[in-house]
């Protein structure tokens, strides 16, 4: 499968799995773009991936060779007075968002979250927000 397909698919899945986003605000590689959505709409959530790294590996149960790619995500949330439940909410979802299907519908043989970084505060154009880095590994046949 092409990496753009796999990116493409793990996109979709974050603005099935998350209410808050939509896919002006959830995009690849373009923070500004997402950024400015967020504010232009009102709306508290946004998110962005990037291509990390992609490796041929042999693991188990596959008897073949595989790539496995390492897409990075970051997470944004504008400080609202329930920052620390949303925060704790989009850690819970990440962890579990592919529970359900971890083939991305059989497009993969499996796919998984495999770090959720610290959140951290930040600050752009006066706005303030937290950013929730995470890495979703892909294996893919």
């Amino acid at each position: 499968m092409d990496y753009a397909t796999i990116e493409e698919a793990v996109r979709a899945k974050l603005v099935e799995t998350f209410n808050g986003l939509s896919d002006t605000r959830c995009k690849v590689g373009d923070l500004d773009s997402v950024f400015q959505n967020m504010l232009s709409e009102g709306e508290l959530q946004g998110c962005i991936l990037d291509f990390l790294r992609g490796y041929p590996d042999t693991q188990q149960p596959f008897k073949t060779q595989i790539w496995i790619w390492r897409i990075m995500g970051i997470f944004l949330i504008q400080y609202s007075p329930t920052i620390e439940t949303d925060m704790r909410d989009v850690v819970s979802s990440l962890s579990s968002m592919f529970a359900a299907d971890h083939t991305l519908g059989g497009l993969t043989a499996r796919v998984m979250i495999s770090e959720i970084d610290t959140p951290e505060p930040a600050s752009i154009q006066d706005v303030s927000f937290y950013w929730i880095p995470f890495t979703v590994d892909v294996f893919d046949r």
